[in-house]
């Protein structure tokens, strides 16, 4: 009001209200050298008044805070020193949680990656020992046939004046096996090789290698049964194919073995 009586601060040119002034025994603005204080030293019963901590006399500052306790401020002095102090340490706070957050992100991230990677490597394991039983299955079935046609080749070798004469006799049998073998040949290529997510296995190493066998007794097999040209002589022709029989079911029977 017009009709309030006003101090002017003689240090910063603040105006102030009388009654403020006297009440605060001088300038409130912060920061002004017009502030009122008054000095006194702590008594050795004393305690500080922001952490509670005892103090000694004399001394100035809590040794436990920092706090100066060698000067008693004005309350609205102090009220912002505080606030800024709160400022500060917030600030330092979220400083120092900052790379803890930081690292936190990175563990989960990884975390969530091997399940992912492990998840997919499953799901490759899975198809992959799919296919093996696809081949085992049709290898088995091409391998019955086989030793059939094999038969039906040597009797049909005994009455026919040459090889291509027999091969026309037994032209069905014929027929079928080679189905059969272009499909077990489509097979094993899908097995052939381990993806790249499962090469540690060794598990899926041995049953490879094992599929690996199993084709390679097949082929050999369809090879010798399916003679087309030569000169046959029936002993060598059984003897043969019997032995090239029981390799392959040798190596069926292993491979089974690991896929049990």
């Amino acid at each position: 009001k017009e009709s309030d009586e006003v101090v002017v601060c003689p240090a910063c040119d603040i105006p102030h209200h009388k009654e403020c002034w006297d009440e605060n025994k001088g300038c409130t603005t912060f920061g002004c050298s017009g502030q009122h204080y008054e000095a006194r030293e702590a008594n050795i019963s004393d305690a500080c008044p922001k952490c509670g901590a005892p103090l000694g006399y004399g001394q100035a500052f809590c040794p436990k805070c920092g706090q100066g306790v060698g000067l008693t401020l004005d309350s609205s002095v102090a009220a912002a020193i505080n606030q800024v102090n709160d400022s500060v340490a917030k600030k330092n706070k979220r400083k120092a949680t900052a790379p803890i957050i930081a690292v936190a992100a990175v563990i989960i991230i990884a975390i969530i990656g091997v399940f992912i990677n492990n998840a997919m490597s499953q799901e490759a394991k899975k198809q992959y020992l799919s296919n093996v039983k696809s081949f085992q299955t049709d290898a088995r079935t091409a391998g019955i046939t086989l030793k059939a046609a094999a038969k039906s080749i040597d009797s049909a070798l005994r009455e026919a004046q040459d090889a291509q004469d027999a091969q026309n006799k037994v032209f069905a049998a014929f027929l079928l096996v080679t189905i059969q073998q272009s499909n077990i040949k489509r097979l094993y290529e899908d097995i052939r090789n381990l993806p790249d997510a499962l090469r540690d296995d060794s598990g899926l190493r041995e049953i490879r290698d094992a599929a690996r066998d199993l084709y390679n007794a097949y082929t050999d097999f369809y090879s010798l049964a399916m003679l087309q040209t030569g000169t046959y002589n029936s002993y060598s022709y059984l003897a043969d194919n019997n032995r090239k029989a029981s390799d392959f079911d040798s190596k069926y029977r292993a491979l089974n073995n690991l896929l049990d």
